[in-house]
């Protein structure tokens, strides 16, 4: 029998979401080092130099794109479509008033 727990609000996916973002956020810091480093002449080239940038750029590849869907997701979690965001609230009372303004016109 499993237990039944309340919603709390919360997304399941949130704390998870909040850790890989924190993540993201280390593997930044981390590549600005390297750069940094890489800058001041402090790295030592080897064989290896080119097969690391190629990893580098991959990851730095893979963290934008997971930086956008945190993106959209956040988005979508609060109605924003093609970047502007619903407000149904504002558009269901425009829409009653020009309903009762076309039930007035017409003597309904």
């Amino acid at each position: 029998m499993s237990i039944f727990n309340p919603p709390t609000g919360e997304s399941p996916l949130d704390r998870e979401v909040a850790h890989v973002r924190g993540l993201l956020l280390g593997v930044t810091d981390a590549l600005s080092a390297l750069s940094d480093k890489l800058r001041h002449g402090d790295v030592k080239v080897s064989a290896d130099t080119g097969k690391v940038l190629a990893e580098l750029r991959h990851t730095i590849r893979m963290a934008i794109d997971t930086e956008n869907r945190f993106e959209d997701r956040r988005k979508q979690q609060e109605g924003v479509a093609h970047s502007y965001k619903l407000e149904l609230e504002t558009a269901r009372s425009s829409i009653g008033r020009r309903l009762a303004r076309l039930r007035a016109a017409s003597g309904s």
